[in-house]
């Protein structure tokens, strides 16, 4: 483990793989192609974003802030089972266009 600088100015914790990446938090850099995996789930998000606005919200609000399915039933306004269904697709959805992206 390294210590290594971002654009932001900060420190983070980084690591040298066998697998060509480099561990950066909890993302990851590719050396062979030079993408950060945090882009490309910025641009699959937004891409989920503009056909499903809600199931979007669902991925942002439980991973990115950290709530769990009755917490974002309560802000969406919606059942816990519409979240469950909306992770669900969600999740299959963006490991199909993850996995293009960095396969």
């Amino acid at each position: 483990m390294r210590k290594v600088n971002n654009s932001g100015g900060g420190l983070h914790l980084a690591r040298q793989s066998r697998t060509g990446f480099r561990c950066v938090d909890k993302f990851r850099y590719r050396e062979d192609t030079g993408d950060w995996e945090v882009l490309l789930l910025d641009d699959a998000l937004n891409r989920l974003a503009e056909m499903d606005a809600r199931r979007s919200q669902v991925v942002e609000l439980r991973y990115f802030g950290g709530l769990n399915n009755e917490e974002i039933a309560g802000v969406l306004k919606i059942s816990e089972n519409t979240v469950t269904r909306d992770w669900n697709m969600a999740r299959a959805w963006l490991y199909q266009e993850l996995s293009g992206s960095v396969a």
